[in-house]
């Protein structure tokens, strides 16, 4: 049972960690793209 729950939290904080990364990369990918927008302004 404790091992199941364990298991179950390493899920959890690698499926965070990937969101986490993942919207790092978006925001990223945005404010390249308005810093292109503006510099073209």
């Amino acid at each position: 049972m404790v091992s199941q729950l364990l298991r179950q939290a390493q899920d959890d904080r690698l499926i965070l960690e990937n969101l986490t990364l993942i919207l790092f990369f978006e925001a990223k990918k945005e404010v390249k793209f308005y810093s292109t927008m503006a510099i073209k302004t």
